[in-house]
């Protein structure tokens, strides 16, 4: 059978010269992109050849066409590709000829008769990518397979179709059970690139108890290092997901995350999504969400879940572990959110507890005033301690 296809794709590049006649493309090139080609799955021989105005031919049996990215109109164009470096380049060949390798022991051709869906190079290239990580004995294949699926997955549209690809419980497997550090670590990161930001990819992996089981690893963890690798995946599927959160709560979620912020270790990543977590139930219910978002955060009970694991206690402590922005910020918001629901005491020692850090903010704030090109942060901040600091004062009045 032969199938002739127009393939889009500008991020993979040939030293093949292609004319208007057709020619046998060599087996160690890469398809060249923006050509028409010709390849005849019961031999594996593939030709191509430049474009013509009247190219590709409704008549042409089997003939699937995508239409290449920069000739189509600018709404409908998709996020540009980053160009693969020459290192992953090597590596989509190492993967592609461990597959033809396994392809001659095969004594059935590959078979598209019932091919009816348009073909996506990038598809093909995570099936192909799976079936290694499912088959390959080789360990360095496997390692290169899940880098280049990372790479892949950062598209939206790939992610969702790596869901169809059993994805969710090869990746969660080779979480659990990967041979190797490597392993482990590009499956974590590999679906905290999936699920980032896309809420189909999240319902799979909530669906395959993604949540709980990465718990359970964060739990078993032997080394600090897979701890906090561990924590990108899960903050990847519970943010902006209260079915997740409501899992994540289920099965101990907001001790654990709490435990691990009291270490210094884990306190920057850990913190970030305690804020994050506590942002969202805010922001999910105030007048201007619907109805059904409010219900939503109003069950999760999110700030009185931190309160009752003692979060008032235990900010104070932590407040001069780093000295960042970032991690100043996320301390700050999680104070902010939660104090008027501390008991009076725990609130004015969280208020001692900032002036501290007010002063060396105060410094960043003058010495970021002076420098008229950088973004104000420093400043803000600071207005935000110096608000909560306020309290302090009104309190003693108070008294």
């Amino acid at each position: 059978m032969r199938l002739s296809v127009l393939i889009g794709i500008s991020s993979i590049r040939s030293e093949f010269v292609a004319t208007t006649e057709w020619q046998i493309v060599p087996d160690n090139e890469p398809l060249p992109p923006g050509l028409h080609y010709s390849i005849d799955f019961s031999t594996g021989e593939r030709k191509a050849k430049l474009l013509e105005p009247e190219e590709p031919n409704a008549d042409t049996e089997s003939s699937l066409v995508l239409i290449p990215e920069e000739a189509g109109h600018a709404e409908n164009k998709k996020e540009d590709k980053p160009e693969l470096t020459e290192a992953q380049k090597q590596s989509i060949k190492k993967i592609n000829d461990y597959l033809n390798e396994q392809e001659l022991h095969k004594t059935e051709p590959r078979n598209f008769d019932e091919l009816g869906v348009e073909l996506v190079a990038d598809f093909d290239l995570m099936k192909n990518i799976t079936i290694a990580l499912k088959t390959a004995e080789s360990v360095e294949v496997k390692e290169r397979a899940l880098e280049e699926l990372e790479f892949l997955v950062h598209q939206i549209d790939n992610a969702a179709d790596l869901m169809q690809l059993d994805g969710v419980e090869l990746l969660l497997e080779l979480i659990e059970n990967g041979v190797s550090e490597k392993i482990r670590k590009f499956s974590a990161e590999t679906v905290a690139a999936a699920a980032q930001g896309n809420s189909k990819v999240k319902v799979e992996f909530v669906n395959g108890r993604a949540v709980s089981r990465l718990l359970t690893q964060i739990i078993k963890a032997e080394s600090d290092a897979w701890t906090k690798k561990l924590l990108y995946p899960l903050g990847a599927i519970i943010r902006d997901f209260p079915y997740a959160q409501s899992i994540f709560y289920r099965h101990g979620g907001a001790q654990i995350l709490l435990e691990l912020s009291k270490q210094k270790n884990f306190a920057l990543k850990s913190l970030h999504l305690i804020s994050d977590l506590l942002r969202e139930e805010k922001e999910g219910t105030d007048e201007e969400s619907d109805e059904n978002r409010k219900k939503q955060y109003r069950e999760l009970h999110t700030k009185k879940r931190f309160l009752l694991e003692e979060i008032c206690s235990t900010v104070p402590s932590q407040l001069s572990l780093f000295s960042s922005a970032s991690y100043i910020d996320a301390l700050v918001a999680i104070i902010e959110y939660t104090i008027e629901s501390c008991a009076g005491n725990e609130a004015d020692l969280l208020r001692k507890s900032l002036v501290p850090v007010q002063t060396k903010l105060k410094q960043s704030c003058v010495e970021e005033t002076h420098d008229a090109e950088e973004s104000q942060i420093y400043c803000p901040l600071l207005h935000r301690v110096e608000n909560l600091i306020g309290g302090l004062n009104s309190f003693k009045e108070e008294l």
